[in-house]
């Protein structure tokens, strides 16, 4: 096995120390002339579009120095019992000669040609040493560098072990370490944990919309003829659709208020581009009926999405509804001046926000600031060392005309990361009373890579806090008034929700 580990890593780290555990670490001596070398990780810098970045610093030639004012690691050589009785002893920080070599080792130039002659089929998803490669790749990068270490699931060895076995024995195709991935990124516990392939089947999504109420799946709201608001779902092309449901959400990273939002609107009725129709039982009051209805692309869902609620109206004199989804900022500035006069606002933050944070300014006397923005800069590996932050947050200051009305906001587990630094900001600042069920709880900018096989996955990259120092991360914003939909008022054609917050802006 050490012989194995040696030919396999020597290449790349020509000075790295494999061996028995009673083995020194190998020093590597500092000459006249040299200069140190070694890696900082800004999150992680994987992707050209990523606001995140890996930064070699060294030579002058080597750019970036000008990123990180730190200095240099404190750990020069790295120590780990791999298990078997093999220890690794490799070298952080190197020692590069004041211009660069010539030439490089023979070992290194053959491990490159090596590389070169990888012909594009080797990388084909559907090999299970591609799977294998994914997998391993994967769970090195969210195991380094995803910033919530505590909130993954117990057992985040064991899971390795289990995904390089299923890696193996799954059958061949794509959509196979889809699903292999996909069981992996649940054990984050991350709403932004994304998977996708070039392969991947275009989705189509049935008309109307769904939520679980009263632990039954709902229609909430429909453009197909066959399904009317209140229809109960039983079953999806000859399955049960709750067990559909839950299927769908063991494959889905986050907090349980998350992983049903997305479970409910992308995965539980979808159907591939080859399933355009979409069988259904359903209960309609005290009957059950077979229907089928068409499946649409995914165009069409967001449509859907946009247009279930108005962007903005006059509720009753005086009372105002705006709904964050659809108001951009100058719909937002256009109602100024009606806002402003009005007694009562109810601002709707279920789901994403199309408006800029800037509306929040209409709101506030004095400056505020949002919570806390963690980028971590990591040096070594395991996250085993303390790691420092790179700290940003909004400033807003306050604006005219100020909105003196009472303010409420409706939300729930759909609305994640900066629908929820919005509504931080709502809750520690006392800008409007908050209505609905807990958010997401997944803030922080998005980080991605690119694994073994052409798998796209993103996580979150930043560490995001409440203003009070209290863990955000799978907690969400809670409202202060706890309430949901119920089977009767979706049925009634009511938006109980914002019913309340009506009646809690109208109160003295």
């Amino acid at each position: 096995m050490t012989a194995a580990l040696r030919r396999v890593f020597q290449p790349l780290a020509l000075t790295m120390s494999i061996g028995a555990e009673t083995a020194g670490s190998q020093a590597v001596e500092w000459q006249p002339g040299t200069v140190e070398a070694y890696f900082v990780h800004r999150g992680v810098g994987l992707s050209s579009r990523s606001r995140y970045e890996s930064v070699r610093i060294g030579r002058e030639s080597f750019k970036r120095q000008r990123a990180f004012s730190i200095g240099t690691p404190d750990k020069r050589i790295l120590e780990k019992d791999i298990g078997m009785g093999i220890r690794c002893h490799i070298p952080l920080v190197l020692y590069l000669p004041a211009a660069p070599p010539g030439s490089f080792p023979p070992q290194f130039e053959a491990l490159q040609a090596a590389l070169s002659a990888i012909e594009p089929e080797q990388n084909r998803a559907d090999r299970a040493d591609t799977r294998l490669a994914a997998v391993i790749y994967a769970w090195n990068i969210l195991r380094h560098f995803y910033p919530y270490q505590d909130a993954m699931r117990a057992g985040w060895e064991a899971a390795l072990r289990e995904s390089l076995a299923a890696a193996i024995t799954t059958g061949a195709g794509t959509l196979g370490g889809m699903e292999i991935l996909a069981r992996l990124l649940e054990k984050l516990q991350d709403g932004h944990a994304g998977l996708n392939h070039p392969a991947n089947p275009d989705t189509l999504y049935p008309y109307f919309l769904t939520t679980l109420v009263e632990d039954k799946i709902v229609a909430t709201y429909s453009r197909a003829e066959e399904v009317k608001p209140g229809d109960v779902i039983l079953e999806v092309d000859g399955q049960d659709a709750r067990q559909q449901l839950d299927s769908a959400m063991a494959l889905i990273s986050g907090s349980p208020q998350w992983k049903r939002a997305k479970a409910l609107q992308w995965w539980s009725l979808w159907g591939k581009d080859s399933e355009p129709l979409c069988r259904l039982k359903i209960r309609r009051g005290k009957e059950e009926l077979a229907v089928q209805t068409k499946r649409l692309w995914y165009w069409a869902l967001k449509i859907l999405k946009e247009i279930c609620r108005e962007a903005f109206y006059e509720i009753e004199e005086g009372y105002y509804y705006c709904n964050l989804e659809r108001l951009s900022k100058e719909q937002f500035e256009g109602r100024l001046e009606e806002l402003a006069r009005a007694k009562g606002v109810v601002f709707d933050l279920r789901g994403y926000p199309k408006i800029h944070k800037q509306f929040l300014c209409h709101l506030i006397d004095e400056p505020a600031e949002s919570a806390y923005f963690k980028t971590p800069i990591v040096y070594y590996p395991d996250r085993e060392e303390p790691i420092t932050y790179e700290t940003t947050r909004w400033n807003l200051p306050p604006e005219k005309p100020r909105i003196k009305g009472k303010v409420a906001f409706l939300t729930d587990g759909s609305a994640m990361s900066y629908s929820e630094s919005l509504l931080a900001i709502v809750r520690h600042y006392g800008l409007g009373t908050i209505i609905g069920t807990p958010t997401a709880g997944a803030n922080g900018n998005v980080n991605g890579f690119r694994a073994p096989g052409g798998y796209s996955i993103s996580f979150t990259g930043m560490l995001v806090l409440q203003h009070d120092g209290s863990q955000h991360h799978l907690i969400g914003i809670r409202p202060d008034i706890y309430l949901e939909p119920t089977l009767e008022g979706i049925q009634q054609g009511r938006d109980e929700l914002l019913e309340k917050a009506v009646e809690v802006v109208k109160e003295e």
